[in-house]
């Protein structure tokens, strides 16, 4: 099964977005900042990442950066 990762801290995007992921059968997991995104891609290593680039803490672009060496 697809493992996608969403990092967004908008909850309400963030609930929708997984929510309509579910519904098309992939297994979807959420994060509400780039910390916590970047370690769940480090523990789960999913196929696709929506990232949100304006995150408070660390920035989308520093968790792009941060997952990207992975």
């Amino acid at each position: 099964m697809r493992k996608i990762l969403i990092i967004d801290d908008d909850d309400q995007l963030r609930e929708s977005f997984h929510k309509l992921l579910l519904e098309e059968g992939y297994h979807v997991a959420a994060a509400a900042s780039g910390e916590e995104g970047v370690e769940m891609v480090a523990a789960e290593a999913p196929d696709v990442v929506v990232l949100d680039m304006r995150l408070p803490g660390m920035s989308g672009l520093a968790a792009f950066q941060a997952i990207h060496a992975m």
